[in-house]
């Protein structure tokens, strides 16, 4: 057997390990009863250390050297190249280290679900203290190992090649151009009448259900349920969001379904014959959140999206369309509507990036030793004062503790909504110039050319290229913030 043939045998099994373990994850946030928790945080445990042992096998390494000689297809070069990346990065960090890290994430995020709502920072404290001294060790090890700083070492782990000299100056241009910005639009845009109102949660499913597939989503491949905290999982064979429902915001909802919509469709348009290879996986979760930001900002809170949806949303949420509040131009105002809130995942696309620089910029305080577990609430309400104006002291639930990503070990991922966005702007703006009615296809529901342009420029190509180069290859340049500050601008101030 060929060293190529070896090894895609040897990374399929991995593969479906994977596949199991992304199910259970999904499970216990979706429908497991409490008292499974430890069970389930060691059984991840497990396969987490059976796909680590696997990956840094010694073979792995040789296969490598030998396959290199016999790849000739794109392809497989690429496949290799993705595998080369894993191997470098799986065999610097002890199994060990592995296993710790996992059952502590594990048990970390199962105190935040518990503690979240009851607004308990003191008893979830110490699990994010273990999460954030493990992480510091696998950083400190990746970083070595890869000559990077670390917490370069952690941004790397998201989309390859993503550092802080990168993202440093593209969010500092967003710290000087946004805040001016957010004020002028707040003072100048129009008022609305609110939407607000008591809406089942039923209804709100039922809504979700309703949008998803005209954008493309397959529900024989996937399902939409409920969780504390929106996400996608899965492969392209089954592909699963959550979303989670206010009591009065239908809003909320509705787009936190159409971002994970963007997510699945990512994944339900990666290449099947090669969906078991590392190759066949997608790319970086920078791009990764581009898909999701491409469908909820640029594509669903178009005013062509939004004259499309409403007869939607008004039947199913069994709404009276004759009300004057239900009219075009006042949900387009709700939509587009600019607040300073203390919620990201429920911030408006000006106001969004802020929220994730200021996540950023604690991130960086916290590994550059400069910030405490301790001091995070306070420095927190420090930075939401500075940028909105708002006051979070003694609110953890809308404050420090409002996301899950830090107590499920995801540090270094926030800066990729950001990035995202960025680059979900920039690919729009390469689509709209070939293709300057597409605003007139949403208003029809005609999502099929918007679709098929992600399938081929994105979805198809899987890893064959870096992320970075993906954007050079789609929109001719790098990604800078020309294309957002031009989207931004003439949205909310044109």
């Amino acid at each position: 057997m060929s060293a190529v043939k070896e090894l895609q045998e040897h990374f399929q099994t991995l593969h479906h390990i994977g596949h199991a373990a992304q199910y259970l994850s999904w499970d216990e946030a979706v429908i497991m009863p409490a008292g499974g928790g430890e069970v389930r945080a060691k059984s991840l445990a497990t396969l987490h250390k059976i796909s680590h042992e696997m990956a840094t096998a010694p073979k792995v390494g040789e296969l490598l050297e030998s396959a290199k000689n016999e790849a000739t297809s794109n392809w497989d070069q690429a496949n290799l190249r993705v595998i080369e990346r894993r191997w470098t990065r799986a065999t610097a960090l002890p199994v060990d280290l592995v296993v710790a890290s996992s059952l502590a994430s594990s048990r970390c995020e199962q105190s935040w679900r518990r503690n979240r709502k009851a607004n308990n920072w003191d008893e979830v404290k110490p699990r994010l203290q273990e999460i954030l001294n493990l992480t510091k060790q696998k950083a400190e090890i990746l970083g070595e190992k890869l000559g990077l700083a670390p917490y370069d070492a952690l941004l790397d782990g998201y989309e390859a090649g993503l550092t802080r000299t990168f993202i440093d100056p593209i969010f500092a241009e967003l710290t000087e151009f946004l805040p001016s910005f957010v004020n002028e639009v707040i003072a100048k845009q129009q008022s609305h009448v609110s939407l607000k109102g008591e809406y089942p949660p039923d209804l709100q499913m039922d809504l979700a259900k309703k949008l998803m597939p005209p954008l493309g989503f397959n529900f024989g491949r996937g399902r939409v349920d409920t969780s504390d905290h929106p996400f996608t999982c899965g492969d392209l064979w089954d592909t699963r969001i959550t979303t989670r429902f206010g009591d009065d915001d239908f809003l909320e909802s509705m787009y936190a379904v159409l971002h994970e919509t963007g997510h699945a469709l990512y994944q339900q348009g990666l290449p099947e014959d090669r969906y078991d290879q590392p190759v066949g996986g997608s790319l970086g979760m920078m791009i990764h959140e581009s898909q999701s930001l491409f469908m909820e900002q640029q594509v669903c809170r178009s005013k062509g999206y939004l004259s499309y949806v409403l007869p939607i949303l008004t039947e199913a949420l069994k709404i009276n369309a004759d009300d004057e509040k239900w009219s075009e131009a006042n949900l387009i105002r709700n939509v587009h509507h600019v607040e300073k809130g203390f919620i990201r995942v429920e911030a408006d696309e000006c106001t969004y990036p802020l929220h994730v620089i200021l996540r950023y910029q604690l991130e960086n305080a916290l590994f550059d030793d400069a910030l405490s577990i301790d001091d995070l609430p306070d420095a927190w309400n420090e930075l939401m004062d500075q940028y909105f104006g708002l006051d979070t002291r003694g609110d953890f639930n809308n404050g420090v503790m409002q996301d899950v990503h830090w107590y499920a070990g995801l540090f270094g991922y926030f800066p990729c909504y950001t990035l995202g966005a960025l680059t979900a702007a920039q690919l729009y703006h390469t689509f709209t110039s070939i293709h300057p009615d597409a605003e007139t296809q949403f208003a029809t529901g005609d999502f099929e050319t918007v679709v098929s342009w992600l399938r081929e420029n994105i979805h198809s190509k899987a890893q064959l290229t870096s992320g970075f180069d993906r954007i050079v290859e789609i929109t001719g340049k790098p990604l800078t913030t020309e294309a957002f500050i031009s989207h931004v601008s003439q949205r909310y101030l044109s």
